[in-house]
């Protein structure tokens, strides 16, 4: 989508308010996408607003259109950088029921299987 690309370019020169501009008018104009959320909770976290990464994903996990099992396994990420395994590796388990053949998601799942005693 276009209003993404634009995001992009902002981004790429450096320019973060602006991307967030566009990213934030993606998700207005096609809210049952993902990948807009999943682009703004990235920068959101780059820029380190954890929180509404966070919530951003959360709702990108909701969608009906894009990259759900992306969504997913960010928000795997996020809980696993935060200490919260539990609420990781369901994230995780998510992202490869969607996608069996996740396989970041899966070599993450199995690392916090091991610091949760699972494996």
């Amino acid at each position: 989508n276009v209003y993404i690309e634009f995001g992009h370019c902002y981004l790429n020169a450096h320019m973060p308010k602006n991307a967030k501009k566009w990213f934030s008018r993606a998700i207005r104009e096609f809210p049952g996408h993902a990948s807009a959320y999943i682009y703004l909770a990235d920068l959101e976290s780059s820029l380190g607003h954890l929180d509404v990464a966070e919530k951003l994903l959360q709702r990108a996990t909701t969608c009906v259109d894009g990259c759900i099992e992306e969504a997913w396994f960010n928000l795997g990420v996020s809980h696993a950088a935060r200490g919260e395994l539990k609420f990781a590796a369901t994230a995780l388990q998510r992202a490869m029921k969607i996608d069996p053949a996740y396989r970041e998601a899966s070599k993450l799942k199995k690392q916090v299987d091991v610091l949760l005693g699972r494996a």
